[in-house]
């Protein structure tokens, strides 16, 4: 072979020839960079996975004003207690905050309680909506 490669290991039948690693000057960063692949540069977003449920919980809240939560039950058509478990899952992430600033919500309080989409994540969230 004319070029470098570096042997991986994969499934099947012993290895994978990729092409070795190689640093290049990058003018938008100003500084050596290291390259894996042919076209891969690096980014500085944050590469988000989504299941459906968490992406139409995140389009109906939105990025304008909160929605309450009975609202989000009523437009997804999500049993509740599931619907307070991913609300709570994405409260924990940090995907989504509250104007109370309350870590976890209660069944009891999650159909009146006000969601919205954190800032910090809107434009990453965004890009993941659109996939």
């Amino acid at each position: 072979m004319g070029r470098e490669a570096i042997r991986r290991p994969c499934s099947g039948n012993g290895f994978l020839l990729a092409p070795a690693p190689r640093w290049k000057k990058d003018a938008r960063l100003g500084r050596d960079v290291l390259y894996r692949f042919r076209n891969s540069y690096p980014t500085m977003g944050r590469q988000l996975k989504l299941n459906g449920r968490e992406l139409g919980v995140l389009r109906t809240i939105g990025f304008g004003l909160g929605v309450p939560g009975k609202e989000i039950q009523e437009r997804t058509n999500i049993e509740p207690e599931d619907l307070c478990d991913l609300l709570n899952t994405l409260l924990d992430i940090g995907y989504i905050e509250t104007p109370t600033m309350k870590e976890r919500v209660p069944f009891e309080e999650y159909a009146t309680e006000i969601f919205e989409i954190n800032a910090s994540y809107a434009s990453d969230l965004k890009v993941a909506m659109r996939r």
